[in-house]
C-alpha cells in the first residue's frame, strides 16, 4: 500500500446466512454443506475505494444500505467474506453508541479501559485525561456508573476518548447525531483539526449539510454496492433527489471510478471569478435535468439574470430572473398550478413559491395543447456557490395536488464574488451593511 494512503478497501463483501428455521441450522451442520439449508444475504458487495491521509470522507446511504458493515470490517470487529482491506496507524471508532463500553464502570474507569483498548499506556492516558475530561464537559458524574448516562453524555464522552488518542484514522457513525448543536459543532470543528494534523477520517451521516460542511468526498452506499463517488455537494444533491422524489440519476451520471476519492480538487471549489455566459436562448429540457412526472412534457426553459440572457455564473449581486419555458399536456388539467424554486449545493430552498401562496389562479388546461410560462422574480445576493432553479406543474392545490411534472434540475447556475475575500458566511450577502466603531464616553 501507499505510504500516502490510510485505508484500501479492494472488492470487499459480507454475506450473512439466513437461516428460516433453528432446525435448518442443525441440519447445514450435520450434511457438512453437502446440501444448503440457508439464503445468502449479501450485506456488502465488491466495494473499492481508497482514502489518503489528511482526507475526509463521508458516508451516505439510506438504512440497511451497508455503511455499518463497511466501517466494522475496516476497523476489524467483523470479518469479510471476500475482498481485502489495509489499513495503516491507529484506528480509533465511535461505532453504535456505547460500544466498548462497560455500563457498570464509571466513567473514568471506561476513559481508562477504552483508551487502553486504543493502544495507550497509563502514563499516556493519564497525561490526556484532562483533555478528554474538558471535551466531554459532563461535570461530576464522570464517577458515576455509565449506565446512569444520558445518550447524549454517552457519546460527549465516547467521542471524547476516541479525539484524544491521535488516531490515524478516525471512524465516526452517526454519533453526532444524539449530541446537541453546541457538541456538534465542537465536534465538527475538532475533527478538522484531526484532519488537518494527518488523520484519515470516516464520517456517516444522515445530515447531508454535515457530510458537505466536513468532507472531501462522499461515497454513496445503496443495497450493499457501491452506487457512485464524487463532489459532496454534487451526490448530496442526487442522493435527496433520489430518496425524496425517487430520481436515479446514475444511468445518466455515472459513478466516479474508486481512485478519483483521491482527487483534492474538484468542480465545487473552483475560484474562478471570470464570468461566463451563454448566449443561446433555449435550453432543451431531457432526462439530465431530473425529471418527475410525465403528464406534462416540458420541452425548453431560457433564463435572464438582469439583463444577461442565458448566464450559467453570475456575481452576488441583487438579480432580476426572467423565466420563459414550454410544456405541452398529455391530460386535461383542471387547476394548473405552477411551483418555482430555487435551490442551494445542499437542496434547501432559498427561495421557493407557486402560483397558490402568490394568489395567482388559471383556467384549466386542454389535453395536448402547448403551453408557455413566462415568470419574473427578484433574488438578493447569494452566498457564492452551485445554484439550481426547479420548475413544476400540479394539478389542483398545494397538499392535495397532482404532480404532472417538476424539473428539478431546470437550469443551473454559480454565483461567484468580484472580491472572494469579502464573502460573507450567511446564504444572503448583505449589500453595503453599516458598521461603526467608537470610543464610548
Amino acid at each position: 500500500m501507499s505510504s500516502d494512503l490510510a485505508i484500501k478497501v479492494e472488492h470487499l463483501s459480507k454475506c450473512y446466512q439466513i437461516y428460516d428455521k433453528p432446525r435448518d441450522r442443525l441440519m447445514q451442520m450435520m450434511t457438512r454443506g453437502r446440501k444448503q439449508y440457508f439464503r445468502e444475504f449479501w450485506a456488502l458487495k465488491d466495494v473499492s475505494f481508497q482514502i489518503e491521509k489528511g482526507r475526509t470522507i463521508g458516508i451516505i446511504g439510506r438504512n440497511g444500505s451497508g455503511k455499518s458493515t463497511l466501517l466494522q470490517m475496516i476497523c476489524g470487529t467483523l470479518n469479510p467474506t471476500e475482498g481485502n482491506i489495509q489499513t495503516k496507524g491507529r484506528i480509533a471508532a465511535l461505532l453504535e453508541l456505547g460500544s466498548g463500553f462497560n455500563p457498570e464502570f464509571t466513567g473514568r474507569e471506561n476513559i481508562y479501559m477504552n483508551a487502553a483498548v486504543l493502544g495507550l499506556n497509563k502514563q499516556e492516558i493519564d497525561e490526556r485525561f484532562d483533555d478528554v475530561l474538558a471535551f466531554a464537559d459532563i461535570g461530576d458524574v464522570i464517577e458515576q456508573p455509565v449506565k446512569t448516562y444520558s445518550s447524549g453524555m454517552f457519546v460527549r464522552l465516547a467521542f471524547a476518548v476516541a479525539i484524544n488518542v491521535s488516531p490515524d484514522i478516525l471512524i465516526v457513525d452517526e454519533a453526532l447525531a444524539v449530541g446537541d448543536i453546541r457538541f456538534q459543532n465542537k465536534c465538527l470543528r475538532k475533527i478538522t483539526d484531526i484532519r488537518n494534523a494527518g488523520a484519515a477520517i470516516l464520517f456517516v451521516s444522515h445530515s447531508i449539510n454535515q457530510i458537505e460542511a466536513l468532507c472531501d468526498q462522499a461515497i454513496w452506499l445503496n443495497d450493499g454496492q457501491l452506487k457512485s463517488i464524487g463532489d459532496p455537494a454534487k451526490l448530496g444533491r442526487r442522493y435527496t433527489n433520489y430518496m425524496i422524489h425517487g430520481i436515479d440519476d446514475t444511468d445518466l451520471v455515472g459513478h466516479a471510478l474508486p481512485s478519483e476519492i483521491n482527487s483534492s480538487q474538484s468542480a465545487a471549489t473552483n475560484t474562478n471569478t471570470n464570468i461566463n455566459t451563454n448566449k443561446e436562448t433555449w435550453k432543451f429540457i431531457n432526462k439530465q435535468h431530473n425529471i418527475r412526472g410525465t403528464a406534462a412534457n416540458f420541452k425548453k426553459i431560457r433564463i435572464k439574470f438582469n439583463d444577461d440572457e442565458g448566464a450559467t455564473q453570475i456575481y452576488a449581486a441583487p438579480q432580476t430572473i426572467n423565466l420563459q419555458a414550454v410544456f405541452e399536456t398529455s391530460i386535461e388539467v383542471a387547476l394548473p398550478l405552477i411551483a418555482v424554486g430555487v435551490f442551494n449545493s445542499l437542496n434547501e430552498p432559498i427561495i421557493h413559491f407557486n402560483s397558490n401562496n402568490i394568489k395567482k389562479s388559471f383556467s384549466a388546461l386542454d389535453k395536448s395543447n402547448s403551453f408557455i410560462i413566462t415568470c419574473e422574480f427578484h433574488i438578493p445576493p447569494l452566498r457564492p456557490g452551485e445554484y439550481l432553479i426547479s420548475l413544476g406543474l400540479d394539478d389542483g392545490v398545494p397538499g392535495s395536488s397532482i404532480i404532472l411534472s417538476h424539473i428539478y434540475d431546470a437550469w443551473s447556475f454559480r454565483v461567484t464574488s468580484e472580491d472572494p475575500m469579502a464573502t460573507q458566511g450567511g446564504y444572503i450577502q448583505t449589500k453595503a451593511p453599516t458598521l461603526l466603531l467608537q470610543e464610548s464616553k
